[in-house]
C-alpha cells in the first residue's frame, strides 16, 4: 500500500506532463531501454508521456498543437532550467566527494568543464538523436549541439520531477566520465592550434544575468573551419570550442 501511494505520488508530480495526447505513444523503444541501462524501471503510461514531451522539440510542439496544448508548450524552457540546475548540483556533489577542493572558484571551474563537455557527449547519445520529435525546420542529422543538449536537459528535468533521481544521477554520472577522460588530454586550444598549424580567431559572445552569465565562443581558423562552444566563463566556451573543432579533424 505505501509503495502503491508513493507511485501515486511520483505520477501527480508529473502535472500537466503525463496528459499529452498523442496516438504513437513513447517516441522510440530504443530510448527507453537506453534510460533502463540508467536504472530506469518500467515507466508508467505517465511518465512514458511525460518523457515523450522531454524529447519533444519545441517546433514539433507548436506544429501539432492537437497533442501539445498550450499549457505543455509552456514547459520547454522551465524543464531545462530544471535539468542544467540538477547537473550542476549533481556534478557539484560528485566532484566535492572525490578530491580536495582549495577554493569555490576551482569547484566552480570544475563544475563548468562538465557543463561544456556535455555539447560533445550528447552528440554521441543515439537514443537521443533517434528518438527526438523535431519540427520541419530542423533536420535529425545535423542537430546543433545546444538543441540535443535541451532534449538531455529536459529528460533529467522529467526524471526529476518523477522521483526517478537514480537514473538521472547515473546519467549525469555518465557525462562526468566522459568529461574527466576529455580533460585527461591536453588543452583542446592547444591541440587545435598543433593541429591546424595556422592562425585561429575567437569571438565572444555573453547572454545572462552577470550571477547566470553563458558565454558563447566560436572558432574560426584560417582555412574556414569553425566551431562553437558554451560555457560559465569564456576560458570554458572557448575550449568546448575548440574541442569541437578537433574532434572533428581526429575523426
Amino acid at each position: 500500500m505505501k509503495q502503491n501511494l508513493m507511485h501515486q505520488q511520483k505520477m501527480h508530480s508529473l502535472g500537466l506532463l503525463g496528459k499529452v495526447v498523442s496516438p504513437e505513444g513513447f517516441v522510440s523503444d530504443e530510448a527507453l531501454q537506453r534510460l533502463r541501462g540508467f536504472g530506469l524501471s518500467d515507466p508508467s503510461p505517465q511518465l512514458r508521456k511525460a518523457l515523450q514531451v522531454a524529447l519533444t522539440h519545441a517546433s514539433y510542439a507548436h506544429e501539432n498543437s492537437s497533442f501539445f496544448p498550450a499549457a505543455i508548450r509552456g514547459v520547454f524552457s522551465p524543464l531545462q532550467e530544471l535539468g542544467k540546475s540538477y547537473l550542476r548540483k549533481q556534478a557539484a556533489v560528485e566532484i566535492f566527494r572525490r578530491q580536495a577542493i582549495p577554493n569555490v572558484g576551482f569547484l566552480s571551474g570544475e563544475v563548468a568543464q562538465v557543463s561544456s563537455s556535455l555539447q560533445h557527449w550528447v552528440t554521441r547519445q543515439v537514443w537521443i538523436l533517434s528518438s527526438c520529435s523535431i519540427g520541419r525546420s530542423l533536420n535529425r542529422d545535423s542537430l546543433p549541439s545546444r538543441v540535443v543538449a535541451d532534449f538531455f536537459y529536459q529528460v533529467i528535468g522529467v526524471l526529476c520531477l518523477a522521483g526517478e533521481d537514480k537514473t538521472a544521477a547515473l546519467l549525469v554520472s555518465d557525462l562526468i566520465a566522459y568529461s574527466d577522460q576529455s580533460a585527461g588530454i591536453r588543452d583542446p586550444k592547444t591541440l587545435l592550434q598543433e593541429q591546424v598549424k595556422q592562425p585561429l580567431t575567437y569571438e565572444y559572445r555573453r547572454r545572462g544575468p552577470d550571477h547566470a552569465a553563458v558565454f558563447h565562443a566560436t572558432v574560426t581558423s584560417q582555412d574556414g573551419r569553425q566551431g562553437t562552444g558554451e560555457g560559465a566563463s569564456k576560458k570554458t566556451a572557448s575550449r568546448a570550442a575548440a574541442e569541437e573543432v578537433w574532434m572533428t579533424l581526429k575523426a
